[in-house]
Order: C-alpha cells, then sequence, then structure tokens
C-alpha cells in the first residue's frame, strides 16, 4: 500500500476510524503580499508576480502568515528564504476558506532549484545552510482537471516556523537511548491530541522511544504515521523500518507496522499509559537522516463486537450472533465497527438488506498494525453459503450486489498471529452506497 504525502494519511486512515474529530482554532497574523484578488494581471495566464523562482517573494522564518491567491487555475507561487543546516521548519499554506475546494501542497527546493521535499504541511529537517524556495499550488491541479481550481476566493495563508521542542504539538528525541528508560514524555492532554515527534537517525538500527497517556475512558481511537522520506515526502534521506505500541514497560508489542504498510491504528483501553517505538533501518546512517511521527488520539473508538475481546463462542455460528443480537445497520456513510479475533475464533455480524443492494465492505488488519495473520473478510447468505470473500495481506475490499433481500453476515476470521504481536483485532466498514 503507498503511502500518501504528509497528513494525508491520517485523513486516510480516518475513513474505516473514528467519527467523531475535532481541533483547536489558529489565529494568523495576516499580510496580502501576491496580489489582491481580481487584479487584471491575474485574468489571463498565471502572472502575479511571484510565478516562477526568479520572482519569487523574500520571506523570512518566523514571519506573519503571508496570504496568497490561486489566481487563476494552474497558479504557482514561489517564495525564496535563508535557512540553516540541521534548522527544523514546518512550511504551510493553508486555506483561508476551508468551503473552497483548493488543497494548497508545498514544495521545497534547495538553492539549485532541486526538489528536496514536499507535503500540505511540511515538517522538515534543512540538510545545509543557504538559499531555499517554497512552491505553493493546489493540489486538485496537479491530479485533477487543471482548469477548473482557481480564482479570487482561492486564497491562503502562507507560513513558514521554526519548529522548537514542546512547542505547537512537537515533540524532541534528545538521543539519550533505545530503550524504554530513555522514553520522551508527550504531556496528557484531558482529551483530544495531536502530537508530531521528531528526531534523527543518529546510528544504524536507532530506536527512539515517547511515552503518552490516554486519559479518557473504555477503548480509545489512537493513530500515528510516519511521514514518507525523499524529494516527494518530508525530505528525509532514510525511511523508518518499524514502528510499534507497548505496554508502559515495553515488554508487550500492542500493534506494529512496517515502512511498507500504511499506519498504525490500534484500538486501546484507556485510561493508560503507552510507549511507541521508531525504528531506523539496520543501514548506517546517510547525510539527513530524521523522522516525524504524526499521531492523533483521545476520542472514542468504534463500537466493539458483543463477544468481549478474548473470549470465543459468543457469535461463531449465524445462530449464535442472531441470539446475541450480533447485527448492524446499513446506511450510506456506512457501519463502523471493531472486531476481536483470538485464537481459533470466527465472527458473524448480521445485517438486513432489500434485494438488489450494492454492499461495499472495507477491512483491515495487519496494514495497521494488529498482530493477525490472514485475516479473511466474507459476505454470506442466512444459508451461510459464501457470495464474496478476500484475505490479506491487502485491506480486504469487498464489492457484492445481494442477490434478493433477506439476512445476510460478514464472517471474519484469520489464519494465525504473530507471534511477537498480541494485538487481533479487525477494523471495519460496511456500507450501502445507494442509500
Amino acid at each position: 500500500m503507498v503511502r500518501v504525502l504528509g497528513a494525508g494519511a491520517l485523513v486516510a486512515s480516518l475513513w474505516i476510524a473514528a467519527g467523531a474529530c475535532g481541533g483547536g482554532d489558529d489565529d494568523f497574523d495576516i499580510s496580502v503580499v501576491d496580489g489582491s484578488p481580481g487584479d487584471a494581471d491575474d485574468a489571463g495566464p498565471p502572472d502575479d508576480d511571484n510565478d516562477s523562482f526568479d520572482e519569487a517573494i523574500s520571506v523570512d522564518i518566523g514571519d506573519p502568515g503571508r496570504r496568497g491567491v490561486i489566481d487563476v487555475p494552474g497558479d504557482q507561487d514561489f517564495y525564496v528564504f535563508e535557512g540553516a543546516a540541521g534548522q527544523w521548519l514546518e512550511l504551510s499554506a493553508l486555506p483561508e476558506d476551508f468551503s473552497i475546494e483548493i488543497l494548497p501542497i508545498v514544495t521545497l527546493y534547495d538553492s539549485n532549484e532541486t526538489q528536496i521535499a514536499e507535503s500540505f504541511i511540511l515538517a522538515t529537517r534543512l540538510p545545509a545552510s543557504g538559499t531555499y524556495y517554497a512552491k505553493v499550488e493546489d493540489l486538485w491541479s496537479i491530479f485533477g482537471d487543471p482548469t477548473t481550481v482557481g480564482g479570487p476566493d482561492a486564497s491562503y495563508v502562507f507560513d513558514i516556523v521554526e519548529l522548537l521542542d514542546g512547542v505547537d504539538d512537537y515533540y524532541f528525541d534528545m538521543e539519550l537511548g533505545d530503550d524504554a528508560a530513555s522514553a520522551v514524555t508527550i504531556p496528557a492532554s484531558g482529551g483530544l491530541f495531536f502530537p508530531s515527534m521528531v528526531g534523527l537517525y543518529d546510528h544504524a538500527a536507532d530506536r527512539d522511544v515517547f511515552s503518552f497517556t490516554l486519559d479518557g475512558t473504555g477503548t480509545q481511537y489512537f493513530d500515528a504515521y510516519v511521514s514518507a522520506p525523499g524529494p516527494n515526502g518530508n525530505g528525509s534521506t532514510s525511511d523508518f523500518n518499524e514502528l510499534w505500541i507497548t505496554d508502559a514497560t515495553g515488554s508487550e508489542i500492542l500493534a506494529r507496522i512496517d515502512s511498507d504498510q500504511f499506519s498504525l491504528t490500534p484500538p486501546l483501553p484507556s485510561p493508560a499509559s503507552y510507549l511507541l517505538w521508531v525504528e531506523k533501518g539496520a543501514t548506517a546512517p546517510a547525510a539527513n537522516d530524521f523522522y516525524e511521527v504524526s499521531c492523533f488520539g483521545g476520542v472514542d473508538d468504534n463500537p466493539e463486537e458483543l463477544e468481549p475481546p478474548a473470549t470465543t463462542g459468543a457469535n461463531d455460528t449465524i445462530a449464535l450472533a442472531d441470539a446475541a443480537g450480533e447485527d448492524v445497520e446499513l446506511t450510506a456513510d456506512g457501519a463502523f465497527f471493531i472486531t476481536y479475533l483470538p485464537a481459533g475464533d470466527v465472527d458473524y455480524i448480521g445485517f438486513d438488506a432489500s434485494s438488489g443492494l450494492a454492499i461495499e465492505a472495507f477491512c483491515v488488519a495487519a496494514d495497521f498494525g494488529s498482530g493477525l495473520l490472514g485475516m479473511t473478510g466474507e459476505i454470506r447468505d442466512s444459508s451461510d453459503t459464501t457470495l464474496s470473500s478476500a484475505t490479506e495481506p491487502s485491506a480486504v475490499v469487498l464489492d457484492t450486489t445481494l442477490p434478493g433481500a433477506g439476512r445476510y453476515y460478514f464472517r471474519l476470521s484469520a489464519a494465525g498471529q504473530d507471534p511477537e504481536v498480541t494485538g487481533n483485532w479487525v477494523r471495519c466498514r460496511l456500507r450501502v452506497p445507494s442509500f
């Protein structure tokens, strides 16, 4: 599965995750530098005085946020600034009005106009002292229809800030060690939290550890994602090897992914404390090896199956599932739920459907860090006949048109369990797009 740019991965994982989320307000000190909306020069081809490296507007790190405009479809705005080797920065171009369909992306170039990084909200570490350029353009103009996005209302605020430990939810690893005792503590938030952990890979197989606490009640949603490296990511010269969560002692691995997987998204009991570990591969450090782990948590997770997590037998057949009332209601938004599959367990989740309904099912275990191996999802009819099925390692995706009205079941099973990872959960979404 391909890792997408920056914070976009969090949006993708939330597609089958918790529905409740929110955030604080950001205050910007705005100065208009990119031509007033509606300038005559902007009526034709992009020509608003900063459409190239040569026309880049000079800014300083820490300046007030600067207002720019995607004046016409395909418009590109350039900025230039001076930076120091090893300086940690966040570059962003957030829409002024989130109801306008623009998605500004920031691309960073060195003094030779060579691309070194790119993301929506770009947290990066400068490889050398000198001149840098930042380009802002609308993502839809790159991957969608370049003739449809742009105009006087397509404005954004461009910002470059220096990252500091403990400021604006960024936390730095200080290279105090590779074990639980050296963990950097992330302060408890008392609710929603969005910490980003950053650090260096200073030796082969380097491990950095962060401690965090969920102080809600019940099962809480948690998501952790490592930004992609390289010029189409955050600019790091190395990728991570593995990312995992353990209990507070570091002795039990609850969930784990590697760089070929998507994001680490386990359901976590709360209140409780945990350790988040990030590890570099065994290769020697390169010129600018660093990482950013973006996290989101602190909300109630999706509903769980009625069968308690560590037990079997309550919904292992159609009859048992019906007797227990183990079912979901189909809607266009989807039924989100979590099931657990300890050794030998099978789960049936029932649903009622009318004739001709197209059913979409999407389930993930290993790609989100579960220790389950060979997770299989099936849609079955009331006679227990399989209508469609799919098995990981890729996410289970089923698109099925039901043959008639009646009672149907979503059946989940697994071939085994990673002996090092105790998590045995599956995240699912079942929906009817025709509703």
